[in-house]
């Protein structure tokens, strides 16, 4: 399981111009998190005449949107984030899927709304029969110099053969070796979980990613997988928190489902 890393400082927001001028986003420390940090680094976005910001990037464009939506929520006066670690700073074309994990997607403490949104989600996608669901993905394509990219609307359209059809998409780039060294790791992570009586992880994903741009293929760090998204989480030390017994069965057939994925696609097209 992923450590987190508590990083105090602020990140504060300039305006050059008052209509259709830029907005610099900056940070007053600098995070030590990988050997490519950029020192108090600046990401400039465009302030619209209707008030809109937007972001020149081109490379993916769900990143541009969820990125401008961060500096939207600082604009109108929110005061405290989480800083999260960038897991693929050093890749230079990074391949990501992040898979929702689990049968239940929301936490003890949602709304009945919020309950019945989410179970309305899992019952139509993936998550109620294999217990995982693809929320994002991004995959480079050597021969137009593009990524490919699959958002979590796409995700929750998908049915279990296509799910299965994407993955083998992003598996054949990955490689054998990498794939192979994925399996190994699922597998070991499974065999903790299945021991970790008590916790449930409602609403976390699995975050994969490789470097399609490397001939270094150390068959432990060819392929990064991280588990993350715990704000839903819980286990039985949390004293206020409705208390569990056993393992998280939901987590566990979302693992089962992807060792399962895995193993045909080794098997069938990496052969």
């Amino acid at each position: 399981m992923a450590k987190e890393k508590i990083v105090k400082g602020s990140i504060s927001i300039s305006l050059r111009g008052c209509v259709d001028g830029s907005l610099t986003l900056s940070t007053d420390v600098d995070v030590p998190c990988h050997s490519r940090t950029v020192p108090n680094a600046e990401v400039v976005f465009r302030l619209s005449k209707g008030g809109r910001v937007e972001a020149d990037r081109y490379d993916n464009a769900w990143a541009r949107q969820c990125q401008s939506k961060v500096v939207q929520k600082l604009l109108k006066g929110y005061a405290w984030f989480v800083l999260l670690e960038n897991v693929v700073a050093q890749f230079a074309r990074p391949c990501v899927v992040d898979l929702k994990m689990g049968t239940r997607q929301y936490g003890d403490d949602a709304s009945a709304q919020k309950r019945a949104t989410q179970t309305h989600k899992c019952r139509t996608s993936t998550s109620a029969e294999m217990g995982v669901r693809l929320v994002g993905m991004q995959l480079y394509k050597e021969e137009t110099g593009t990524y490919f990219y699959v958002n979590k609307y796409d995700g929750r359209q998908m049915d279990c053969e296509t799910f299965r059809e994407t993955l083998t998409e992003y598996f054949i780039k990955a490689g054998r070796l990498r794939t192979i060294s994925l399996l190994k790791k699922l597998t070991a992570l499974r065999k903790l979980l299945a021991a970790a009586s008590g916790f449930r992880f409602f609403s976390s994903s699995l975050l994969i990613a490789f470097d399609a741009k490397t001939d270094k293929l150390d068959a432990e760090k060819c392929i990064d997988v991280r588990m993350i998204d715990f704000a839903h989480s819980t286990f039985e030390g949390f004293l206020d928190d409705e208390r569990y017994s056993g393992p998280d069965e939901g987590y566990l057939l979302g693992i089962d489902s992807l060792i399962e994925v895995l193993n045909n696609i080794i098997n069938r097209n990496l052969t």
